[in-house]
């Protein structure tokens, strides 16, 4: 996917590391001690997010995700996806959410097109996946996010999202982009 962009120059206006991972160094310096995520009953301030974010990007460069890697995410608004929009390109990865209305056929083009690598799914959205790897005619490694406020006890037997944080060591060298051009997302239109 990088390759596409070789084909623009690289200008000062426009050679600078921006990334949203600024905010998170920001946010966690300055209001550590703030809230940061309420879901339900959970709350988390800037620092437990800060030191998750961390935590799962160190865990995805254990598994062998790094620069330019598209890691698709196909989960609800939850606090985990709000982590994942950090943890990515912290490793350099380029982060890949899926509508979660989208049919498998739809779900399944993307991942090819995408060149996905990984796919990170809540648990309570196993059976669209297992239909779009049906389509697919592959599957692809997959990290499961186990919501407490979904009832869904389905697995895949994917590598369990917490678990990549416990398993994680130190985040290292992870940080800012080396520039700006760096993808950290890609996005596909739903139609609307």
């Amino acid at each position: 996917m990088q390759e596409n962009y070789e084909e623009f120059d690289k200008v000062s206006a426009n050679f600078v590391p921006l990334s949203p991972v600024s905010f998170l160094h920001r946010a966690e310096a300055l209001h550590g001690t703030r809230t940061a995520v309420i879901y339900g009953d959970l709350r988390r301030n800037w620092a437990e997010m800060a030191a998750r974010v961390r935590g799962v990007a160190a865990g995805l460069v254990a598994m062998g995700i790094g620069k330019g890697d598209t890691v698709s995410v196909l989960c609800p608004n939850i606090p985990e996806l709000f982590e994942l929009h950090f943890a990515l390109p912290l490793t350099g990865a380029v982060i890949n959410t899926l509508n979660t209305r989208l049919e498998p056929g739809t779900i399944a083009y993307i991942l090819n097109h995408a060149d996905t690598r990984a796919v990170i799914v809540d648990r309570e959205l196993i059976p669209l996946l297992t239909r779009a790897f049906e389509e697919l005619g592959r599957t692809l490694p997959v990290i499961e996010i186990a919501d407490p406020n979904a009832n869904a006890a389905q697995t895949m037997g994917g590598r369990d999202y917490e678990d990549l944080l416990q398993d994680a060591g130190p985040a290292g060298a992870l940080g800012l982009p080396d520039d700006e051009w760096d993808a950290i997302a890609l996005n596909y239109t739903s139609g609307t």
